[in-house]
């Protein structure tokens, strides 16, 4: 594999691990806004409610009829569609960079050209992948 292939990869995976730690991190400051999986609720006394899961706290969100719990329910869920399969996207990534150095002619740099199509309409960590897939296409 060229150097330059390489590198690219490289700032792939890179990128895209930043990115999943900001969003991380984004998850994190929402969750800590919330002590013990607290809620706003006006149906009750003290209007607040506490749950004791983090399933029935998002149940909780759900059935309270408060708008804000549901623009946070919405973030949560967001968070959470972006953060599980890009950790694992980004567990086949740097498998398939390792696989790649070993045989430059493998089907992975196939799933580099792939990753780099599936990131460029998501975010910019795709340029990288995109790049070194079509110098790894072209070669073959």
């Amino acid at each position: 594999m060229s150097k330059t292939v390489n590198r690219l990869t490289l700032l792939g995976i890179v990128l895209n691990m930043v990115q999943w730690i900001a969003i991380f991190i984004l998850f994190q400051k929402i969750l800590a806004q919330f002590d013990g999986y607290t809620i706003l609720n006006p149906n009750v006394t003290n209007g607040t409610m506490t749950s004791f899961s983090f399933i029935d706290w998002l149940q909780s969100m759900i059935y309270s009829g408060v708008p804000f719990n549901y623009i946070v329910f919405a973030a949560i869920v967001a968070c959470l569609l972006y953060l599980i399969p890009t950790a694992v996207f980004i567990i086949l990534e740097i498998i398939a960079y390792f696989v790649i150095r070993k045989n430059p002619q493998s089907a992975w740099c196939m799933f580099i050209l792939a990753m780099g199509y599936k990131n460029i309409v998501f975010d910019l960590s795709g340029v990288p992948f995109l790049m070194a897939g079509l110098m790894m296409y072209k070669r073959k």
